[in-house]
């Protein structure tokens, strides 16, 4: 078994969920997914705690652990070549985009993709009603993660249900999507990590929409909250440009008055704390009761 199987492995045979792992780590449950999706690995202090868990040695963990950084690093230079010979190919430009700019307009046949260098876009849907859904956002990653609209590559008439509109400023490479396909048709390694990312991004659709039809808005807002969390100064923050009222609700698709309403009650309840570095998540346990559904917050 490589890394990722066994870390599978030894979670389901000690009968835990990602979500248990990921608590037990202290970590989110995205992390535990792309080390079982093969999309990141562990770092040596992660090894060891799920060495302890797991009650393993940290030689038999670290082996393959061994294997799969090696394979990661491979894999990386692979995506440099890549990304390389993209940005070189005929008619692709590079262009800075004010916040504001919309790179795909719902509905409409795009003839462009984008492979984003920095800054942050997010996914708008309107709905038949007229409503205004943020269906999730996207930052610059791997190779593939920084793809733009490469989707509608692979819809009818090469359209999206979304618009793709930049959060912030970013720098990014505009390439005719003509030219893209015709770069990835040889390339076997682009095609699976798409699927892949399709995969993820459609159950985070697939969530958010079931979440506000079954009425479970906080558990939407909570489980954001935790996956915009990172570790400073000891504690788990969530970065004062996730966390105001009206980003939360112009990210998720939740109306500012709710999200303040729903904040408040995470605030009474001791679970978070509003400083002026962002939020902080003091009972991150307590929040992943909420995400999972195992307990209902009245506000």
């Amino acid at each position: 078994m490589n890394l990722a199987q066994t870390i599978q492995y030894l979670r389901k045979k000690n009968s835990l969920s990602q979500d248990q792992l990921a608590d037990r780590l202290g970590i989110t449950r995205q992390s535990i997914s792309k080390w079982e999706s093969e999309r990141s690995t562990p770092d040596i202090e992660k090894v060891v705690l799920l060495s302890e868990i797991f009650g393993v040695t940290t030689d038999y963990l670290l082996k393959n652990t061994k294997c799969a950084i090696n394979t990661a690093a491979n894999q990386q230079t692979i995506w440099k070549k890549y990304y390389m010979e993209l940005i070189n190919m005929p008619g692709i430009s590079y262009c800075e985009l004010k916040k504001g700019t919309t790179l795909v307009e719902q509905g409409e046949r795009i003839d462009y993709i984008y492979y984003l260098v920095s800054g942050t876009c997010y996914r708008r849907s309107i709905t038949e009603k007229g409503d205004e859904l943020i269906i999730n956002i996207k930052e610059a990653g791997d190779f593939v993660g920084s793809l733009v609209g490469v989707f509608a590559l692979y819809t009818e008439n090469r359209t999206l249900r979304n618009s793709i509109i930049t959060a912030t400023r970013c720098y990014c490479y505009k390439i005719p999507i003509e030219t893209f396909s015709q770069f990835v048709e040889d390339k076997p390694e682009i095609l699976t990590e798409l699927l892949k990312l399709f995969t993820t991004y459609y159950r985070e659709v697939l969530f958010n929409l079931q979440a506000r039809q079954e009425g479970k808005v906080p558990n939407s807002l909570c489980e954001f909250l935790i996956n915009k969390a990172e570790i400073k100064h000891g504690k788990l923050i969530v970065p004062k440009k996730n966390s105001s009222n009206a980003e939360i609700s112009r990210l998720i698709g939740i109306h500012r008055v709710t999200v303040a309403k729903i904040i408040k009650a995470l605030k009474n309840k001791g679970i978070i704390l509003k400083e002026n570095e962002g939020i902080v998540i003091l009972d991150k346990e307590e929040m992943m009761r909420y995400v999972r559904a195992e307990k209902i917050l009245n506000y």
